[in-house]
């Protein structure tokens, strides 16, 4: 029995391009690690690991990023169980993500975009005011997929446990 290794088709490549998804892993873990500094010292100070395999299936499905609340104060909780349809189709998502939330990852790192230290995911700050300037040059679409992951880093770290938040959306690490 051979392995063969995972290879997205041309059309998946094109319109999941890794650049763009660890920008928006970079975002979110930028936004997690300003709000933890505002918590209690309970929060990790960066994005937990298996939180990161959570933005692309959340920023990249346009139904649930434009659902996303306005505000951080916002109970994960509730909101997830004023809409079932949202989770009910997220561990496929998430499933069907993974690979490409994994090679974001690695790209990220590959190009000094983000840090992966002790099970936790920094953003690089010095990347910070040039992502912003691509940004701005970008499609409005693009330009909300970048805030919108920025405010679930938030989110996610005033959500609780990394397991807690996982649960919540109906999958596990």
């Amino acid at each position: 029995m051979t392995v063969r290794s995972w290879r997205p088709s041309v059309e998946e490549a094109a319109l999941l391009n890794r650049s763009f998804c660890s920008i928006l892993l970079w975002a979110a873990a930028d936004g997690y690690s300003t709000e933890s500094e505002a918590l209690s010292e309970a929060t990790p100070p960066s994005l937990p690991y298996e939180l990161s395999f959570l933005v692309l299936p959340v920023i990249l499905h346009r139904l649930t990023r434009e659902a996303l609340p306005m505000r951080v104060s916002t109970s994960l909780g509730t909101w997830l169980s004023d809409r079932p349809l949202v989770v009910a189709q997220f561990g496929l998502r998430a499933k069907a993500l993974f690979h490409y939330s994994r090679a974001a990852l690695l790209f990220g790192l590959s190009y000094r975009l983000l840090l992966l230290d002790g099970g936790l995911v920094h953003a690089q700050l010095s990347s910070r005011n040039d992502l912003k300037k691509t940004i701005k040059g970008c499609t409005a679409e693009v330009g909300d997929c970048f805030k919108r992951a920025f405010f679930l880093g938030r989110w996610f770290a005033r959500a609780g446990s990394p397991v807690t938040v996982m649960a919540l959306w109906g999958v596990r690490p």
